[in-house]
């Protein structure tokens, strides 16, 4: 859900099969209005006019609404140009500067006015950047993806396979997979109408995979380095991926199920850490992770809260919240 800026209206992804939209509510007025929904072709393999699983919504810094698809449709994202209109006048656009890949987390830089980070929520998933030609430019721009530089592994398998879960934290590097003029310079046009396209651009430059990255926070850590928080709900693992410069970043976890202490000078808990899915960041930079249900229809998931003390990207404490 996109929160509006103003706190009037939250701003709802539809994430069904086909005739996916986007919802407007008005929290003061208990109101709901549909401002754009798909024409149900895709039912037909017709994706003109349609669109599938729309699972993140975000404010842009143009105050913008952008919509990604996900299991369905094609990995695109969508845009709706004046999400405060009439209902009838709702524009929207596709942004072709995003590669098509199965939408979960994105996140705007908070340092640099031209980057925006995204993933493929896939268990051979990657880590994506965009940089844009000026402040604001999400149309014009280079794309890149993030690459562990001791990963040795086979980018194109599955986050747990052939060795792929050895080397997958540590320093990293930006590589780019097109031009500054958006141009591809992979074989794969990530921009093709597929969802898995983005991957494969990513597979061709060693693109470290992860545990179906999901829902991502962009913060600052104490050093003042930009930081993004991922949830890979595979791994039931949240990563920090500190950015060094423009080029290089520097991934560690900053929580886990194996390795992080729970809840240190309170209580024990019988809880554990599974499907981490969503993550959300208070006034202060803390992280909250929502699982999503992973214990069947009759138990829903838990909520927890990190504590990092020194505020290094790596938690002294998962607690159990919720």
């Amino acid at each position: 859900i996109a929160y509006d800026p103003t706190g009037k209206y939250l701003f709802i992804p539809h994430e069904t099969f086909t005739n996916a939209g986007v919802s407007r509510y008005d929290i003061e007025n208990d109101f709901n209005e549909i401002l754009f929904a798909g024409d149900q072709g895709g039912l037909s393999g017709d994706w003109t006019n349609d669109w599938g699983a729309f699972d993140p919504a975000r404010f842009t810094p143009n105050g913008t609404v952008w919509a990604g698809e996900e299991w369905s449709g094609q990995g695109r994202v969508i845009e709706i140009m004046n999400p405060y209109a009439d209902t009838a006048d709702i524009e929207i656009r596709e942004m072709h500067s995003i590669a098509n890949v199965a939408h979960e987390g994105i996140g705007f830089s908070n340092q640099d006015g031209r980057v925006v980070y995204y993933v493929d929520e896939n268990n051979t998933g990657s880590i994506y950047k965009f940089v844009g030609k000026s402040d604001g430019d999400f149309d014009n721009g280079q794309t890149f993806v993030l690459v562990v530089d001791g990963f040795a592994g086979d980018p194109t398998g599955d986050w747990d396979q052939n060795g792929n879960s050895e080397v997958r934290i540590g320093a990293a590097t930006w590589v780019a997979i097109t031009d500054e003029d958006g141009n591809h310079t992979t074989v794969q046009d990530p921009f093709a109408p597929f969802n898995t396209s983005g991957r494969a651009a990513a597979d061709e430059v060693n693109g470290t995979p992860y545990g179906r990255p999901e829902d991502v926070e962009v913060g600052t850590l104490n050093n003042g380095n930009e930081v993004l928080y991922m949830a890979a709900t595979s791994e039931k693992t949240i990563y920090t991926i500190e950015m060094t410069s423009d080029d290089t970043a520097n991934v560690r976890v900053f929580a886990d199920e194996s390795n992080t202490p729970k809840n240190v000078g309170f209580e024990a808990t019988s809880g554990t850490l599974s499907s981490p899915d969503n993550l959300a960041q208070d006034a202060l930079g803390n992280i909250f992770i929502i699982e999503d249900k992973p214990n069947g229809d009759d138990i829903g998931g838990d909520i927890w809260f990190v504590r990092d003390v020194d505020g290094d990207g790596v938690g002294e404490s998962l607690d159990h919240f919720m």
